[in-house]
């Protein structure tokens, strides 16, 4: 080694990294604080896109104390380790001019993702999204001989950069870098400046991320201005938020494909299982399958004691044993199979029997919130009717005001005139009379509002009625009675709220009526009672013998395709139709003969049921 030293030659690691769809050849240098590319293999891997100018240029300091700026850098670089491309990582490099490697990747790295490096074998372990460790692919071995050059042939961008020009502290580059451009002469010493201190300086110091390296956070120089200073911290913030995200980003996609991975393991898992036991499954079968020959086989080969030969050779004793002992076992595991077949048919019948619970219940919630629901909205609906009834109330005594003043002036009036005719005389039964009348008067006086209260027709909630061609006029006729008695509407106004809640050929034909009478609508009840009228309308427009649709459907109706909450809710209509005389036997009957098979095996025997409400219970 000494030798080798002596000679000028150095031993160098190179990494083989996969970099934008090619293999970049990168030196391993844990002397290195940072990662660096050069310009020209920038171009060549074809990662112009990456590269960012820096908002404040990089210094670096290298082995022959010379200090070398940088003013772009590559951010992002998907970069893969290793030979199955199974590790990527995403590194930020700096663009060093006149730098002699393809790319270089320094300590920072290597000390966050290379946590076991057998330098011996020169081998790095790096872990990839699983935890298992993979070594980091290698280019050949190198061996760099030293360049011996003058000061002048030194690049400008190397020569040594005094401490009183740069304010800030540097990144340490390492000293292999120094050997291809080291110069002759001995560096000048560094002299620190009075006024400028490590400590103020405005230079980041590179902190490594798992993302790459990144500047840490600014310190303000002593002459720096708050604005400017506030503007480079603001950017470290946003960077440091950027490299979190990256981060972020970085470990969901690592913990994505280890849950990826493990359920591949898992599927693979019960795929074998699954194999496994189909296997077991064939091979139980075809054993019982040929139950019979294998007991056959077996017990011929049991040695039988005969005549001839009382104990049986060492083979034969073998053989005999070994015959015993499968016979046990094929027997042990056609038992086993039974058992299993057993358990296997028992927990069938209750996982049907609790799906078919389960459906019960799901089937009463819901119709439980169905009618949940539709109390809400009749609750909801009686409440704002409640509300504006009030709202009404409340408004009236101002909108009759008029009316109850002159009400009350006329009583004022005829209460002047009966006590100027108290004054005649007369016999004593005349001035009590007015005297009661007066009582009466004055009585009505105090309750002004409730005689000048009239009734207001309420908001039906059915729908209009036309004729019997467009709607059922029973079922109709049924819901106006509810709706009526409901919201206890006088019987003087039931023709006029019946007049109200129809049109069409309904209304032309009250209309018809009234004229026929001489009256109006409004006149129509003092001239016919509410029963004639009734009787008038049935014939009118109730024309159908609903008893005979009844019977007629019975006798050619079938259940077919219906569901059974269907078809029980039109036989319960047809057996409660008003005039229904069917006896109960033969509606039985019918009932029975009409629905499918399956319902009549539900309901058993026909004959146990004694009412139709029995049978829908």
């Amino acid at each position: 080694m000494r030798q080798e030293r002596a000679q000028g030659r150095t031993k160098l690691i190179f990494f083989k990294l996969y970099m934008n769809g090619r293999y970049i050849r990168v030196l391993a240098d844990c002397g290195a604080t940072a990662n660096y590319f050069s310009p020209h293999d920038i171009r060549k891997a074809r990662l112009g896109m990456k590269q960012v100018t820096l908002q404040k240029p990089c210094r670096t300091q290298v082995g022959n104390q010379e200090v070398v700026t940088s003013t772009h850098a590559v951010k992002g670089v998907r970069t893969t380790f290793d030979a199955d491309r199974t590790i990527t990582h995403e590194l930020n490099f700096y663009a060093l001019d006149q730098c002699p490697f393809d790319a270089i990747i320094g300590l920072g790295w290597l000390q966050a993702q290379c946590e076991r490096t057998m330098w011996i074998d020169s081998q790095f372990m790096v872990k990839d999204a699983m935890g298992i460790e993979r070594p980091v692919l290698l280019d050949e071995p190198h061996e760099s001989q030293s360049v011996k050059t003058r000061t002048s042939q030194v690049p400008h961008q190397f020569r040594l950069m005094s401490m009183e020009q740069d304010t800030g502290a540097l990144p340490r580059r390492s000293a292999r870098i120094a050997v291809h451009a080291r110069p002759a002469v001995p560096p000048r010493p560094k002299r620190f400046s009075r006024r400028t201190t490590p400590a103020a300086s405005s230079t980041a110091l590179i902190v490594q991320d798992t993302t790459g390296d990144f500047p840490a956070c600014p310190v303000r120089e002593a002459s720096e201005s708050w604005a400017d200073y506030r503007g480079r911290r603001q950017a470290f913030t946003d960077g440091v938020a950027a490299a979190e995200a990256q981060q972020t980003a970085a470990e969901a996609e690592r913990q994505r494909l280890a849950n990826k991975a493990t359920a591949k393991a898992q599927r693979t898992a019960e795929t074998d299982e699954v194999a496994r036991n189909r296997r077991n499954a064939a091979s139980t079968e075809s054993l019982i399958a040929s139950e019979h020959q294998w007991t056959t086989l077996l017990q011929d080969m049991i040695f039988v004691p005969t005549e001839t030969q009382a104990e049986p050779t060492q083979a034969e004793a073998e053989k005999s044993n070994l015959a015993t002992v499968m016979l046990n076992i094929m027997r042990g595991v056609i038992w086993n199979n039974k058992l299993l077949q057993a358990h296997l048919h028992a927990d069938r019948q209750q996982r049907q029997q609790y799906q078919q619970d389960l459906a019960a219940v799901t089937a009463d919630v819901r119709d439980a919130e169905v009618q949940q629901q539709q109390q809400q909205q009749l609750v909801n609906s009686t409440i704002a009717r409640i509300n504006g009834i009030e709202a009404k109330a409340s408004a009236t005594p101002g909108c009759t005001t008029n009316a109850t003043k002159q009400i009350n002036e006329r009583i004022d009036l005829v209460v002047t005139i009966i006590g100027d005719i108290g004054v005649f005389n007369g016999q004593g039964t005349i001035s009590s009379t007015v005297a009661a009348i007066k009582t009466d008067i004055t009585k009505l006086q105090t309750r002004p509002d409730a005689a000048a209260k009239t009734f207001k027709m309420p908001h039906f909630d059915i729908c209009k009625f036309d004729d019997y061609n467009k709607s059922d006029a029973l079922t109709w006729w049924q819901r106006f009675l509810t709706e009526a008695s409901c919201r206890t509407i006088p019987a003087n106004d039931m023709l006029k709220a019946l007049y109200l809640q129809q049109i069409g050929g309904a209304q032309a034909w009250m209309n018809h009526l009234a004229a026929t009478h001489k009256c109006t609508i409004a006149e129509l009840h003092t001239h016919i009672t509410w029963k004639e009228f009734e009787q008038l309308w049935f014939t009118r427009f109730m024309v159908r013998n609903v008893v005979k649709a009844a019977m007629n459907e019975v006798y050619t109706c079938s259940q077919g395709n219906m569901p059974t909450r269907d078809w029980t809710t039109k036989w319960q209509k047809i057996v409660t139709t008003p005039g229904f005389d069917l006896s109960f036997p033969n509606q039985r009957s019918e009932f029975f003969s009409r629905s499918c098979a399956g319902l009549r095996s539900a309901f058993g025997n026909e004959y146990d049921y004694t009412t139709f409400q029995a049978i829908l219970d």
